[in-house]
Order: structure tokens, then C-alpha cells, then sequence
């Protein structure tokens, strides 16, 4: 994969892409709508499910934060990357599916976890099925199961794009410096079935 940017969404080619498509500017953008929404109606969600602010609501706002500044991060293979510059149709593994295997990478859900505060086993399951169920839809197959795409899926981990995700994510949840992320590849054995 080259070293062009890292799209997070497409956008109409006759014009200058805007800044929101590039996947750090999207995850920033997501984690603001995601902090207004916990502003308007944490309490509420709350309440809803018989549960005092306190001590739940930091709780909360830690996990849909880290949530939403994560959600997209699987974007960062090369399919996707294809996709939206459509030389591809399709791609083998949905990017929320790719981007939980992100954070089994080496050292990484180390390194995140002081994010989520004191219950952060807890609240790591809690981040991880919030990115996992981002793009519910009804039969779709979780994971889904890959469809016409190519045997393999290449994540470019070194890209400059991830580093200055990593960067924005450690200032913004105050968290030290990441671990290096090597890229690496998915193979898939079958047509129907991951090897991951």
C-alpha cells in the first residue's frame, strides 16, 4: 500500500475533498459528536436503565469516548483504502471487524486501558462491542462473513496517518507514549472462512 493519505469516507471527486474524510480528522470529528450527545443525554441513558450518575456516568462518557475515537481505525487497510478510491468493490472484512484486530496488537490495549479508568477490564469489553456493533444492520453476520473480496487484507500499521492518531489519542485521553505498531497481513484459508 502506498503512503497516500488515509481516507475514512468518499466523497464527490469534482470537488476538494474536505478534511473531515481523512481518518484522524474523522475520528476527531466523531469523538466531538460523541461528547455533545454524552452532554445532552447521559443522564438520560442513564436513568433509562435504572442507573444513578453516580459513579456511571464517567464510566460512561470514558468507554463511548475511547469508543468513538477508535471506532474507525480498521479503516487503515488496504481495501477500504481501495474502496473509496474505487479500484475495489468490495472489501473481504468490514473495518470494524479490522480494527478489533488493531487492538489485539502488540502492547495496544495496554496502553489504552488507563483511558477507561479503575473498571477498565470491564469497560475495555464494553469499548470493543461499541465498535464491533457500529454498522448494525439487519442479516448482516457478525463477524461478517467475507464476501467477494480478496484472500488477503494488508493493515499498514507504520503508515505516518496511524502515528499522528496515536499521537492525537495519546494527548487526548492522557496517556503515554503508544507502542509501535508493526503492519500485518489477514490471510484468508477459505472463501467463506478467516484465518485470523
Amino acid at each position: 500500500m502506498t503512503r497516500d493519505p488515509l481516507f475514512a469516507k468518499s466523497w464527490d471527486r469534482r470537488e476538494t475533498p474536505p478534511d473531515s474524510i481523512y481518518l484522524k480528522k474523522h475520528l476527531q470529528d466523531v469523538l466531538v459528536a460523541a461528547e455533545q450527545v454524552l452532554d445532552a443525554t447521559a443522564a438520560m441513558q442513564l436513568m433509562s436503565l435504572g442507573l444513578p450518575r453516580d459513579p456511571w456516568e464517567d464510566d460512561l462518557r470514558r468507554v463511548v469516548r475511547l469508543a468513538a475515537a477508535l471506532h474507525d481505525m480498521g479503516k487503515c487497510n488496504d481495501q477500504f483504502q481501495k474502496m473509496l478510491r474505487g479500484l475495489v468493490r468490495s472489501q473481504t472484512l468490514r473495518h470494524e471487524w479490522a480494527t478489533l484486530l488493531i487492538l489485539q496488537q502488540s502492547g495496544w490495549s495496554d496502553w489504552l486501558r488507563p483511558a477507561l479508568g479503575e473498571n477498565h477490564e470491564i469497560a475495555w469489553r464494553m469499548v470493543r462491542w461499541c465498535i464491533a456493533g457500529h454498522h448494525p444492520a439487519y442479516g448482516r453476520s457478525a463477524p461478517p462473513e467475507p464476501g467477494d473480496g480478496r484472500a488477503e487484507m494488508h493493515l499498514p500499521l507504520d503508515h505516518p496517518d496511524v502515528d499522528a492518531v496515536t499521537i492525537w489519542l495519546a494527548a487526548t485521553f492522557g496517556l503515554n507514549e503508544a507502542p509501535a505498531l508493526q503492519p500485518f497481513k489477514v490471510d484468508f484459508v477459505e472463501p467463506d472462512e478467516p484465518h485470523l
